[in-house]
């Protein structure tokens, strides 16, 4: 929770209003979408913030490796192949990174056999969800994080 108790959070805040604000921002968790396909990445981001996240988008693997780099995520969901650098390859940079060693990283691919899938959970992968994913099945997953 940050590392601020409820009075620390209460001499911070002048308003009930702001107060609320700060107890719902250090309670949300964070994802990022990594996606090619922007309008399925913007489809996801659109459905974790409707559940409470604070959720962001990037459109290719580098983008999503310096995202995730500049504010660190929760969660992070990858497709597995992705332009300019796979997912896999995403996948195993985060891991070598101490902040996201433990992170939940999540793949998402239209790729259904099994040597697809044994890569992913090789390259760093905790769990490879089949496109299209039900949306609950994925929230279902990385709440049982929290």
């Amino acid at each position: 929770m940050c590392g601020l108790g409820f009075p620390d959070i209460m001499a911070q805040t002048n308003t009930w209003g702001q107060l609320m604000q700060s107890l719902s921002l250090a309670h949300m968790p964070s994802v990022l979408v990594v996606d090619d396909t922007r309008d399925a990445a913007e489809a996801l981001q659109l459905l974790f913030e409707a559940h409470g996240y604070h959720a962001r988008c990037a459109f290719d693997g580098q983008q999503g490796l310096d995202a995730a780099r500049g504010e660190r995520a929760d969660f992070v969901i990858l497709d597995i192949d992705l332009p300019s650098l796979g997912g896999c390859d995403v996948a195993r940079l985060l891991r070598n990174c101490p902040e996201f060693r433990y992170a939940p990283i999540v793949a998402l691919s239209g790729q259904v056999d099994k040597r697809h899938v044994d890569g992913a959970i090789e390259a760093g992968f905790d769990k490879y969800f089949y496109k299209p994913v039900k949306f609950q099945a994925l929230h279902d997953y990385l709440m049982s994080f929290r």
